[in-house]
């Protein structure tokens, strides 16, 4: 038992951040975005999912950005010469080696005019609990399903899972 309970705790706490899709797992992270280049690599790690992009232009206000394709950005903004204060954002990832990055990328248009902060508002998985982790938000918030979600691990661990089994 000892040896499955990390594993448990694992699938029990994904499994609740899946399906319930909490407000405390959707957090706002800042980068840098550099003047002429309309390219912004995000470590994969940073998000699950990505709701929202805003660029700050004016020092304490936040902008949101329109979501497009990336085809759209590069027929109408392909001109790395054009510059201004971006308004659109295209996501994609994985591994791009054409652009020599292995991260996601947010695509912006047109390509900026001076160097902004962006802030990503995405979905991101908290730390799990562990013994040095000894809280997390569904273990205090959400202590009865936690249990469930780890019972049917078990179940399942136990091949005691189905029908017949009821």
């Amino acid at each position: 038992f000892l040896e499955i309970l990390p594993q448990m705790i694992t699938y029990a706490e994904n499994r609740i951040y899946r399906d319930l899709d909490l407000l405390s797992t959707q957090v706002p992270r800042t980068y840098s975005l550099t003047s002429g280049d309309n390219l912004l690599s995000i470590p994969t790690g940073d998000f699950i999912t990505v709701q929202t992009v805003s660029i700050n232009s004016t020092g304490s206000t936040y902008v949101p950005l329109l979501p497009v394709t990336k085809e759209f950005i590069r027929n109408v903004y392909g001109d790395p010469s054009s510059t201004a204060l971006p308004q659109y954002f295209a996501m994609y990832g994985g591994d791009l080696a054409t652009y020599g990055v292995t991260s996601n990328v947010i695509e912006f248009a047109p390509y900026p005019n001076s160097n902004y902060t962006i802030r990503v508002t995405g979905t991101v998985r908290p730390p799990s609990m562990s013994a040095t982790n000894l809280t997390t938000y569904v273990s205090l918030y959400l202590p009865d399903v936690f249990i469930m979600a780890s019972m049917i691990y078990i179940s399942a661990y136990q091949r005691n899972f189905g029908r017949a089994n009821d």
